[in-house]
C-alpha cells in the first residue's frame, strides 16, 4: 500500500524536470509512459498479467490507457483492479482479450467519465458490471467484442451516460429494458446483432436520443409503426444493411414521430417503394440517403414533403424514372445522386423551375440517351461529378463522354426550348360549387415537353391526387385538367408546367369558386 501511494511521488520528483516521465513503474521504458499533469499512464506490449499491472497502479491515477497488451491469452477484468481508483477518469483497456468483466467493476467511481473495451472478446455482460452511483460517466464504448446477451438495467446507473457504442456484437438477446434510466443518452449505435425483433422496446427508454444508427441487423425481417414512437428529438438517423425486411415489412408510420430529423439513411433495407405518407412530417430533413434498395421509379409526389432537403442519395436503385415534379418542391436542394442505375434520361420537369441552388449532380454509370432531353444538365451551372459520363444511345453517340457530346447537340440536332401555346385567357376563371371546369394546356418544343399539372398546395395532380375524382385527359402534345364536382377547397391558384431538355415555361391561373 505504501510503495502504491508512493508510485505518482516519484513521478512529482522526476517530472519537476521533465513533464513527460518514461519508465513509470510498470514495464520498461519502451512499454509505458506516464504524464503527471494528468496522471496518466499509457502502456502497451506489457509482458506483465492484468492483475500485476492494475494493482501496482497509483490511487491518484487520474487516466489508464492499456492497449494492445494481452493479445494472446484471455483474461477477466476484475472489481479489486478498479476499486481504489476512486479518482479515475478515463479507463481505457481496448484492442486486448479480455473475455469477462465481473460484477461491480466499475462501481461508485464517482469522477470517472470514460471506458473503453472495445475490441476485447467479451461474451456476457452482465447487468451490474456498471453498478451503484456513475454520475460523471459520459461515453462507454463496447464495439467490437463478442457480447451474445445485454440484459435488463446493465447500463442504470449511469444515468448521465451521453454516448453507447454496441457495434460489432452479435447479441441475441437484448432486454425490453436494456437501456433503462438512460434518460441523458444523445448517441447510440448498434451493428452486427442478430435479435430477430426491431428494438422498439429498449429504445423506448431513450427520451433524449439525438443520433441513432442501427447497421447490420440480417435477422430482422420488419419495423413497426411503433418503431420510435418515443424517440421524438432524434435529429440523425442511419438504418443500413438490413437485407431481409419483406416487402410488407416496412411500417408506413414508422417514422411518422420524427419531425426533428435533418440526417435519415435507410441504405440495403429493401425497400422496395418509397411512400409519400412515410415521409410527409419530415419537414426538416436536409440529407436523405435511400441508396442500394430496389425502387425503381421516383414518383411525382412521393418525396414531397421534403420542402428543406439538400441532398439526396439514390445510387444503385435500380431507378428508371424520375416522374416530372418529383423533386419540384425541394428548392434547397444542392446535391443529387443517382449513379449507378438505368436511367435513360432526367426530366427538368422533375426539379423546380429555379435550379441555382444546384450544385452537384453524379449521374455516373446509367443508360443515357445523350439528345435534346439531357442538354439541360450540361448548358447549366450545375457540376456533374466525375466527367466519366458516357452515353449509350443513339448509336451515333455511343460510348462517347457526355460532355463531349454537347456542342454536336448544339451545332447539328434541332433542339428547341418548350413554349405553352394554348393556355385559358384571361388568368382566372369562376365557377359553381358543383360544377366542372377544363383547363386546357398545350406545348411545343423539341423534344416534346412534358406537361405537369400543380394544385394549389403545390402538389402535382394526378389521377390518384384525392378521393375527389380528377382526371387528366392525355392529348399529343399536351394535357387537359379536368376538375369534376368542384368544392370550396378546390379554390386557389394552378400552375401548369411544361419542360423538356432545353428549358421549362409555365403558365398559372386562378380559379374562383362562387
Amino acid at each position: 500500500v505504501l510503495q502504491r501511494m508512493l508510485n505518482w511521488i516519484g513521478f512529482v520528483v522526476v517530472t519537476s524536470i521533465a513533464p513527460v516521465v518514461t519508465a513509470c513503474f510498470i514495464g520498461t521504458s519502451d512499454q509505458c509512459s506516464c504524464d503527471i499533469n494528468r496522471l496518466e499512464i499509457r502502456c502497451s506490449g506489457l509482458e506483465n498479467t492484468l492483475d500485476e499491472v492494475m494493482l501496482s497502479l497509483a490511487a491518484e491515477t487520474r487516466y489508464i490507457v492499456l492497449r494492445k497488451n494481452w493479445v494472446l491469452d484471455e483474461t477477466t477484468l476484475r472489481a479489486e483492479h478498479i476499486v481504489g481508483l476512486r479518482k479515475l477518469v478515463g479507463f481505457d483497456i481496448s484492442h486486448n482479450r479480455i473475455d469477462k468483466i465481473e460484477p461491480d467493476t466499475f462501481s461508485n467511481l464517482r469522477m470517472l467519465e470514460d471506458v473503453d473495451i472495445s475490441r476485447n472478446k467479451i461474451r456476457v455482460l452482465e447487468n451490474n458490471v456498471f453498478s451503484g452511483s456513475l454520475p460523471s460517466l459520459r461515453n462507454i464504448n463496447l464495439s467490437g467484442n463478442k457480447i451474445i446477451i445485454i440484459l435488463d438495467g446493465t447500463f442504470n446507473a449511469a444515468s448521465n451516460l451521453e454516448s453507447l457504442d454496441l457495434t460489432e456484437n452479435p447479441v441475441v438477446f437484448l432486454g425490453a429494458r436494456s437501456f433503462e434510466g438512460l434518460v441523458n443518452l444523445q448517441y447510440l449505435t448498434m451493428s452486427g446483432f442478430q435479435v430477430t425483433e426491431f428494438p422498439s422496446k429498449p429504445l423506448s427508454s431513450l427520451v433524449n436520443l439525438r443520433r441513432l444508427e442501427l447497421r447490420n441487423f440480417p435477422a430482422i425481417t420488419g419495423i413497426p409503426d411503433a418503431a420510435f414512437s418515443e424517440n421524438s428529438r432524434l435529429t440523425s438517423l442511419t438504418i443500413s444493411d438490413v437485407p431481409n425486411i419483406s416487402e410488407l415489412g416496412w411500417g408506413s408510420n414508422c417514422l411518422r414521430n420524427l419531425s426533428k430529423l435533418r440526417h435519415l439513411t435507410l441504405r440495403t433495407c429493401n425497400l422496395p417503394v418509397i411512400s409519400a405518407v412515410s415521409f410527409e412530417n419530415l419537414k426538416q430533413l436536409k440529407q436523405l440517403d435511400i441508396s442500394n434498395n430496389p425502387i425503381g421509379i421516383i414518383k411525382s409526389n412521393d418525396l414531397s414533403a421534403l420542402l428543406n432537403l439538400e441532398e439526396l442519395f439514390l445510387v444503385s436503385t435500380a431507378l428508371n424514372e424520375v416522374q416530372a415534379g418529383a423533386f419540384t418542391r425541394m428548392v434547397k436542394l444542392k446535391h443529387l445522386n443517382v449513379a449507378n442505375n438505368r436511367m435513360t434520361t432526367i426530366d427538368r420537369g422533375a426539379f423546380p423551375d429555379d435550379i441555382s441552388s444546384m450544385r452537384k449532380l453524379t449521374i455516373t454509370n446509367n443508360l443515357w440517351s445523350c439528345d435534346c432531353g439531357i442538354l439541360w444538365i450540361v448548358t447549366s451551372s450545375i457540376t456533374i461529378e466525375n466527367n466519366g459520363v458516357t452515353c449509350t444511345s443513339p448509336p451515333i453517340y455511343q460510348g462517347s463522354n457526355l460532355t463531349e457530346v454537347v456542342a454536336r447537340l448544339t451545332r447539328y440536332e434541332r433542339c428547341y426550348i418548350c413554349t405553352i401555346k394554348d393556355f385559358p385567357s384571361p388568368n382566372y376563371t369562376q365557377v359553381d360549387v358543383g360544377g366542372t371546369v377544363d383547363l386546357p394546356c398545350y406545348a411545343t418544343g423539341t423534344p416534346l415537353p412534358t406537361v405537369t399539372w400543380y394544385a394549389p398546395s403545390g402538389l402535382v395532380i394526378s389521377s390518384a391526387f384525392t378521393s375527389t375524382p380528377r382526371i387528366l385527359r392525355h392529348n399529343l402534345i399536351g394535357k387537359h385538367l379536368f376538375i369534376r364536382d368542384v368544392t370550396i377547397a378546390d379554390a386557389g391558384v394552378y400552375k401548369c408546367v411544361a419542360a423538356n431538355g432545353v428549358g421549362v415555361d409555365q403558365k398559372t391561373l386562378k380559379l374562383q369558386v362562387r
